[in-house]
């Protein structure tokens, strides 16, 4: 439990004592002079500790994996309709060199991976835009123009990095819209790549897995104010970025806070695995319902060696418990989803993600998912047999 909430919190915020007037307990209440005077001693020597296994991790490889395929990168920033900033393309640009002493090493690490930003190309015809928002958009090259994958959070990120795209990859139209799951930040920016009235006019296919209509409106209108709330402070949107405040929330850097729409699912994948093809390429799509996300499925493209892992898959351990609400995550489910995708990959030379960077070579591919499958059912395993033995919560979360 502890590494789980972790993951939400802690790899989110820099380990600053005190912002808020207070003291961590059992922190020496002594401090150091200079830039990291505020950093207290029990939190510097452990990440000072932690950087012993940051070191030996071999970090340098997914660094290079996190800028394969680079395009091109946007500058400036995005702006609503009013003038207010929803994206700084330069908020982050204090993540660089060594962690300061306010920043755990493994979250600083991190952190400059997903500072990664701009345009990349995957593979033939797939390519991704990360770093506009929390997710990627993914966008596949049809026969008659782009299938996007995933809209992002809101309309301006999302109209800002499809025009990025279009700029440098043709200015052609969307053919197709794929939504992997129902969390907003893979939809809410539907409205900024295609308009209500063209997507009814050209009759584009807008695919999303089962349940995705029924869980996006319980998540983010029948409780979406509090939620709303709840997220503010697990992402830390109002804290200033930099090194005593946010430096990157695990998943990506942060997100944006822009106008948020929907249009509804005009091809709903029902079955366990269905095959489809759209705009000219082939997808099998795999139903993964109650795992990351209630409504979730990730699919395979068997024409161009690739599969999309949506967020079954990410380059951290995910949350189980998430503080903004959602619904509790079944590690077991996810654990054996994931196992299932051993198989479902296929022969795919790529793997890409919508979050994070993709993964190449079949080896690799089958090795990063099976760590992402061990961790959550690790999770669920030891959890259980510390509850048969009597063991309360607290308890363990500390072991």
């Amino acid at each position: 439990m502890q590494h789980v909430l972790r993951c939400c919190v802690v790899v989110v915020f820099a380990a600053v004592a005190p912002l808020t007037g207070c003291r961590p307990a059992g922190h020496d209440a002594g401090v150091v002079e200079g830039a990291d005077a505020e950093v207290a001693p029990a939190t510097r020597a452990a990440n000072e500790q932690a950087a012993k296994t940051v070191a030996a991790s071999g970090g340098g490889r997914a660094l290079e994996a996190a800028r394969r395929g680079f395009v091109a990168a946007p500058t400036g920033q995005i702006t609503d309709a009013s003038g207010t900033v929803i994206w700084d393309f330069a908020a982050f640009d204090f993540v660089k060199g060594e962690p300061p002493a306010t920043v755990h090493p493994g979250l600083w690490q991190q952190a400059i991976r997903n500072n990664q930003v701009g345009l990349f190309e995957v593979t033939d015809r797939i390519w991704q835009l990360r770093g506009f928002d929390l997710a990627n958009m993914t966008l596949i090259r049809g026969d008659t123009g782009w299938i996007v994958v995933d809209t992002l959070t809101c309309r301006e990120t999302a109209a800002t990095a499809l025009a990025f795209a279009r700029r440098h990859l043709g200015d052609v139209p969307v053919s197709a819209v794929v939504f992997t799951h129902s969390h907003v930040d893979h939809f809410g920016g539907v409205l900024g790549v295609l308009s209500a009235e063209d997507a009814a006019a050209r009759q584009v296919p807008i695919v999303a897995p089962a349940g995705f209509v029924a869980e996006a409106t319980s998540e983010n209108i029948l409780a979406g104010t509090a939620m709303g709330r709840r997220a503010a402070y697990m992402f830390g949107d109002r804290l200033p970025r930099g090194p005593k405040g946010l430096v990157d929330v695990g998943l990506g850097k942060a997100v944006a806070a822009g106008r948020i729409g929907i249009l509804p699912p005009t091809v709903i994948v029902a079955k366990p695995t269905e095959e489809r093809v759209i705009d000219g390429v082939r997808f099998v799509f795999h139903n993964v319902p109650d795992t990351e996300a209630p409504s979730e499925f990730v699919f395979a493209l068997p024409d161009l060696g690739a599969f999309c892992g949506a967020e079954l898959m990410s380059h951290t351990l995910h949350n189980l418990y998430t503080l903004r609400g959602a619904k509790v995550r079944d590690a077991l489910r996810w654990a054996d989803e994931l196992d299932r995708c051993r198989e479902r990959v296929g022969d795919a030379e790529v793997l890409f993600l919508q979050h994070h960077w993709p993964v190449w070579g079949r080896d690799e591919i089958r090795e990063f998912i099976v760590a992402q499958r061990d961790a959550y059912k690790f999770i669920h395993d030891q959890t259980v047999r510390m509850i048969n033995a009597g063991l309360t919560g607290p308890e363990i979360a500390a072991r």
